[in-house]
Order: structure tokens, then C-alpha cells, then sequence
């Protein structure tokens, strides 16, 4: 028998020149992780570039968005005299 498979709807997208859009950052907030470890981690996504590149059959409007990621590593107390890579001297 073979697998079911999905068909995505189709949709009509007004074709249009993709047109630059200027914006104004209201919050670019930080997601903050602390790993169990103490090492804290931190992200956030800042968008870098927005376009207007046509409207959806609804009215509504369809979007290109450029996005950089941002990741801030803290280590842990104990890990930050650790040189990476380098094993312990016995002696």
C-alpha cells in the first residue's frame, strides 16, 4: 500500500518588485539559558533587512525577512581556567 502523502494548498501571490521597507527596532530582548554546568547562554535574533514582496489572495501582506542570530557564551565559574583542548598533566 503505498504512503499517504500531504499536497501543500497552492497559493497565488501577487508578483510584485520586492520593495525595502524601513522599520524601527521596538525590543530586541535576549532568551537567556543557564546550562547545569553555570555556563549561561544568551540569543536573540535581530532582524537585518525587510522586504515587501507582494500580497496573499487575503489581502494579506507577503514578507521577505533577513535575520542574523546573536550567541553570547559565559562559562561557568569552574570552566573558565579550563584551556580547551588541553589535557590534564599527571605527574
Amino acid at each position: 500500500m503505498p504512503a499517504a502523502y500531504f499536497k501543500p494548498p497552492v497559493f497565488h501571490v501577487e508578483i510584485v518588485m520586492p520593495e525595502s521597507l524601513h522599520y524601527v527596532a521596538e525590543a530586541e530582548p535576549w532568551a537567556t539559558y543557564r546550562l547545569e554546568d553555570g555556563s549561561v547562554i544568551r540569543v536573540k535574533i535581530v532582524m537585518t533587512h525587510i522586504h515587501l514582496e507582494g500580497f496573499l489572495p487575503d489581502g494579506r501582506p507577503n514578507y521577505r525577512i533577513n535575520f542574523q542570530q546573536i550567541v553570547d557564551v559565559t562559562p561557568g565559574e569552574h570552566l573558565k581556567d579550563t584551556p580547551i583542548g588541553k589535557k590534564e598533566q599527571t605527574k
